[in-house]
């Protein structure tokens, strides 16, 4: 407003100052008649006065918001006026003939409009109608007006034929149009409505409303039009406008048609369903279904659902009942519920309920309610099963036992088992832990011992275990025993040290293959206590391994030096290196066995053998030279290249045999033979010239391309021979015998060869046959003589 003011105000201020200036150039008669033209173009309302209208139109025309209409500037101009008659104080619009664009000009109902003859479109409250104006005559229109009653509150609204909104108002309230045919709409309903020039046209509306058995509704019904589009919704016992019509109305599923009349109130009766629990807040879920099958609702036990007459399918833990719904009545399902009761304060186990069809319903633990329709079912608590029959309004319980086994064990517990009559396992758990059953006979296994139980209702079975073990000397390194039963059935296995929960009964216990027998009583502890064995070694980590057998020569275990072996008490056969001793284990004590060591120094490149002090058996074990081999204590006989020495191994002692060498000189091509100091019989050993062979200490024959040479060995030291060598040497060509004799005319070598021929013999003076050919030739030590034929 204050906006519209200031622009007043600058308008009448340009006035005056326009006219002062035109004042200085025309005449009094020629400001007059200006004056009054501008007057007649800007008084709006015609009647002589230039108001805030008149300010308005000024500034919009200025402004390029509305077109500038020149009313006639003379009486003697021809024109023509609009009026619309009508009741309140609205305006109508005048638009050029397309009726597009802004508004030319503009008054209030009843008022006229001068104009221009011409074709104009006349639009109140967005309805529109043409007119012609022509010089000298005035165009009347009269409008109608239309209104809704039946509703209180909200608006409705009002379109064209062509479905656009023209205008809307309130609940009591006319909204005035130019004479046609309109559509009014209430909450997405419609009605046409006929608007009469002078007439009000009235629309009634009707209600629909689903009434409830609670005070204050506590559903939602939904309504739908005829091609099943949602108009409205609200709580029960509320009521809902609408044009007359046939309506669908809608709750939790159920379906009514309602038909809506104009002023009347079209009333649809609910009634109700519940299924009553005897718990207070009730804590299971219910379910409604349709003939169909189809869901239409669900909440808790002892709440109710609103539906609309008819017969519903309820589901409770998918154990079902038909129920009749009324209007304005309560239909009530009534449950039961059934329990397991435990001993346990709080209930550990999960039960399950079946039907007789064997399909599962429910579960829950122990000592909670499941509600149900009454009816008769399975219950199975850990695949126990018994028969339940649950009555309307009543509490079923059937009364569950508990088994255990007690155990001596506060940690490490065992596995115990149950099984039914027929052998089916039922549940496990830990020593100590309960297992919910329904009353019965049953077996318990533990460690494949097995007792039977009898579970009585409340009551709690208990069986006591007791344990074995057999105790050990070693913290580290402990071994397995086993337990069998008197059948020789092995039950368990664990650690020296460690303990084994039995059901009491006389048992067998294996440590190695030692075995003893034993009683296990019930909250007992057994123990049997056993020794161990060992050979010792003067090696900090026993480079050999020792057996064990019993007295009928079986083969109980075995262990490297210096580790100890785990047996129960009894007489027993060592074998080291097939050395042999008798050790006596003693329970709770360790029996240690020495052993020595005996090796044969030398280059470590010969293999020697020991024997037992005959030498005539198998060797008992072989080593290289400068290895040692371990030997329980006493003599034995070593060959090193078939010589021989006879020693004593002492218990925890290092003996050794010193070796010495003996090699011949030459090409390397040659091999010399090693005999004993006689020379005959089997040689003891052979190698290649420039090879060294290992003997005990002595006199040998050594033997190379029949010449003889003779080596002393001494510990320790090498005995070298030193050879010559013939080589032999032909003019003429093609293969040829060579022979060579000693001077006595022994043969000592030959050879058919057509290539020169490198020969090696201990010095001395031998004779050269090629052919009818001979000579004699002298050999010296490391030298090499050349023989030509």
């Amino acid at each position: 407003m204050k906006k519209l003011i200031t622009a007043f105000v600058i308008f009448v201020v340009c006035f005056t100052v326009n006219s002062a200036v035109y004042a200085q150039y025309f005449t009094l008669e020629q400001l007059n008649a200006f004056l009054t033209d501008e007057r007649e173009r800007w008084d709006v309302k015609g009647d002589g006065k230039i108001g805030l209208e008149e300010a308005i139109r000024a500034l919009q025309v200025a402004a390029g918001m509305q077109a500038d209409v020149i009313r006639p500037s003379s009486p003697d101009t021809d024109t023509g006026t609009i009026n619309v008659l009508g009741r309140g104080n609205e305006t109508y619009y005048i638009h050029d003939s397309t009726g597009s664009g802004d508004p030319l000009y503009s008054a209030g109902l009843n008022d006229e409009i001068e104009l221009f003859p011409g074709t104009y479109t006349v639009t109140l409250n967005n309805s529109t109608q043409t007119v012609t104006v022509e010089a000298g005559e005035s165009e009347l229109l009269e409008a109608g007006n239309v209104c809704v009653a039946g509703i209180s509150a909200g608006k409705f609204y009002v379109h064209d034929s062509m479905g656009n909104e023209l205008d809307s108002a309130f609940a009591g309230n006319e909204i005035n149009l130019l004479p046609g045919d309109y559509s009014i709409r209430v909450n997405d309903t419609e009605q046409s409505a006929s608007v009469q020039a002078g007439e009000k046209t009235t629309v009634t509306t009707g209600t629909i409303t689903v009434s409830s058995r609670f005070l204050t509704g506590n559903s939602r019904y939904y309504v739908y039009d005829p091609d099943g589009n949602k108009l409205s919704d609200t709580h029960t016992n509320k009521e809902i406008k609408f044009l007359p019509g046939t309506y669908t109305v809608s709750l939790h599923g159920t379906v009514q048609t309602a038909e809506v009349r104009a002023g009347e109130k079209t009333t649809l009766a609910s009634g109700t369903v519940t299924v009553s629990s005897s718990f207070l807040t009730g804590n299971s879920t219910y379910y409604v279904y349709d003939p169909d099958g189809n869901k239409l609702s669900d909440t808790h036990t002892n709440k109710e659902i609103e539906l609309f007459p008819g017969t519903y399918t309820v589901s409770l833990h998918d154990t079902v009942q038909t129920a009749e719904v009324r209007a304005g009545e309560k239909t009530t399902l009534e449950a039961g519920t059934v329990t397991v009761s435990s001993s346990l304060p709080d209930g550990n186990t999960t039960y399950y309920v079946y039907d007789p069809d064997g399909n599962r319903l429910h579960y829950t633990s122990t000592n909670k309610e499941i509600e149900l329709f009454p009816g008769t079912y399975m219950l199975y608590l850990h695949d126990t099963e018994r028969t339940a029959e649950v009555r309307a309004g009543e509490k079923t319980t059937l009364a569950a036992g508990t088994v255990t086994v007690s155990s001596l064990l506060l940690t490490e517990n065992s596995t115990y088992y149950v099984y039914d009559t027929d052998g089916n396992r039922l549940h496990y758990t830990s020593t100590n832990k309960e297992i919910e059953l329904f009353p019965g006979t049953y077996t318990l296994y533990l460690h494949d011992t097995g007792r039977t139980a009898e579970v009585r209702a409340g009551e709690k079975t208990t069986l006591a275990a007791g344990t074995v073990t057999v105790s050990s000397l070693l913290l580290t390194e402990n071994s397995t025993y086993y337990v069998y039963d008197p059948d020789g059935n092995k039950l368990h296995y664990t650690s020296t040290n460690k303990e084994i929960e039995l059901f009491p009964g006389t048992y067998t216990l294996s440590l190695h293959d030692t075995t003893q027998t034993t009683v296990v009583r019930a909250g007992e502890k057994t123990t049997l206590p056993a020794g161990t064995v060992t050979v010792s070694s003067s090696f900090l980590t026993g480079n050999s391994t020792y057996h064990v057998y019993d007295p009928d020569g079986k083969k109980l275990s075995y262990a490297s030096t210096n580790k100890e072996i785990e047996l129960f008490p009894g007489t027993y056969t060592l074998s080291l290196h097939d050395t042999v001793r008798t050790a006596e284990v003693r329970a709770g004590e360790k029996t240690t066995l020495a052993a020595g060591t005996v090796t044969v120094s030398g280059t470590g490149s010969s293999t020697y053998y020991v024997y037992d002090s005959t030498g005539v058996r198998d060797s008992l074990e072989s080593a290289k030279t400068n290895e040692e081999v371990e030997l329980f204590p006493g003599a034995y006989t070593l060959r090193l290249n078939d010589t021989e020495r006879t020693t004593n191994v002492q218990a925890g002692e290092k003996t050794t045999l010193a070796a010495g060498t003996v090699t011949v000189s030459g090409t390397g091509n040659t091999t010399y033979y090693v005999y004993d100091s006689t020379g005959v019989g089997d040689s003891l050993e052979s190698a290649k010239t420039n090879e060294e062979v290992e003997l005990f200490p002595g006199a040998y024959t050594v033997w190379l391309n029949n010449t003889e040479g003779t080596a002393d060995v001494q510990a320790g030291k090498k005995a070298a021979l030193a050879a010559g060598s013939v080589t032999i040497s032909r003019s003429a060509g093609g293969y040829a015998y060579y022979y060579v004799h000693a001077l006595d005319g022994n043969q000592l070598y030959s050879s058919y060869s057509s290539s020169r021929k490198n020969i090696e013999f201990f010095p001395g003076s031998y004779t050269v046959t090629v052919g009818d050919n001979s000579q004699t030739v002298v050999v010296q030590a490391g030298e090499d003589m050349l023989v030509n034929f």
